[in-house]
């Protein structure tokens, strides 16, 4: 990332239907503290947006996943 940045680079990071647990993600069975360590892991990374995938997606095949 930080070679991109150097670069002029905009960094973005999202999450989705991973990563789950012990990795900061917005996962409805994850602990509240999770939920806002992701932001200052941005912070700390020094990564300009996040994209918010969905809020309304689910199936029964990615609850497998996780």
């Amino acid at each position: 990332m930080k070679p991109r940045q150097k670069m002029g680079e905009e960094v973005w990071w999202y999450v989705c239907c991973g990563p789950g647990k012990p990795y900061a993600n917005f996962l409805v069975d994850m602990d509240g503290m999770a939920h806002r360590l992701l932001f200052w892991q941005q912070k700390q990374c020094n990564v300009e947006e996040l994209l918010y995938w969905n809020t309304t997606y689910w199936s029964p095949s990615s609850a497998e996943i996780l």
